[in-house]
């Protein structure tokens, strides 16, 4: 990976970070073995990648009154 390929990348997950902050409880889980990672540690893993697939996933919602 290049010098801009880095520096693109920081700034995508610079930008995502607020977002993942606000929905997480410190920590990251990388999905190929559901291990709780840190932040810094994803970052890391992911500067080594080509494509960087970021999602979220909800708990299921509790049925409302009638």
């Amino acid at each position: 990976m290049n010098f801009i390929h880095r520096i693109i990348l920081f700034w995508i997950i610079a930008a995502a970070m607020p977002l993942l902050a606000g929905c997480q409880d410190g920590e990251v889980v990388r999905l190929k073995d559901r291990a709780a990672i840190p932040f810094d540690r994803m970052v890391a893993e992911a500067s080594k990648s080509r494509v960087i697939i970021v999602g979220e996933t909800h708990d299921p919602r509790e049925p409302g009154p009638p």
